[in-house]
């Protein structure tokens, strides 16, 4: 039997898988067929395993929180049940040791994906402070991600709605449109 020319099988793993990194970082969350990896600041966007998954595929890439153009600094994570986590982080701006600001990120994970972000000030004066979520989906193949593949086939749509976010991927004639809420 000849293997000349032939073309592999996306589903049968060629090369190293990819490493999940320390577990102790790591904080999964699982609800029927999907799931999120995510490290101990509720981001996703370092390790490439990270992300929230249906069906074999990564719908959400990226989702890092950024207070005053900084990530967060995790400080504990809770996890009541196996699909949803409370994320407790800091952030103090460089040259201002009088802010103080605590970040509380609550996620579920079910029919979407919803994340709802606090801020707190627990320092005397008032402070206004920008907060951004970097999102993004790729729609990658969970085994083109164990394998280490970057390439994400198909094309790629967002849609900014009033209280939620919905993506689209097509390929061919299979279209997928998560939301994110």
């Amino acid at each position: 039997m000849s293997t000349t020319g032939a073309t592999p099988s996306p589903w049968v793993l060629t090369g190293h898988p990819t490493s999940l990194g320390d577990p102790s970082t790591l904080v999964t969350l699982v609800d029927g067929q999907t799931f999120c990896l995510s490290s101990r600041t509720g981001d996703f966007d370092t390790n490439p395993t990270h992300g929230v998954f249906f069906a074999d595929m990564r719908v959400l890439s990226q989702a890092r929180l950024l207070v005053g153009g900084s990530p967060v600094e995790a400080l504990a994570v809770d996890q009541p049940d196996s699909g949803s986590a409370t994320f407790v982080g800091r952030f103090q701006p460089a040259g201002h040791p009088e802010l103080r600001l605590m970040v509380v990120r609550r996620r579920e994970l079910g029919s979407v994906w919803h994340e709802q972000i606090e801020v707190r000030n627990t320092s005397p004066s008032a402070v206004s402070i920008a907060v951004d979520l970097e999102i993004a989906a790729d729609f990658a193949d969970v085994f083109a991600i164990k394998e280490g593949r970057e390439a994400s086939e198909g094309e790629h749509s967002i849609e900014v709605r009033d209280q939620s976010l919905l993506f689209g991927w097509r390929l061919g004639t299979s279209t997928v449109r998560p939301s994110c809420a």
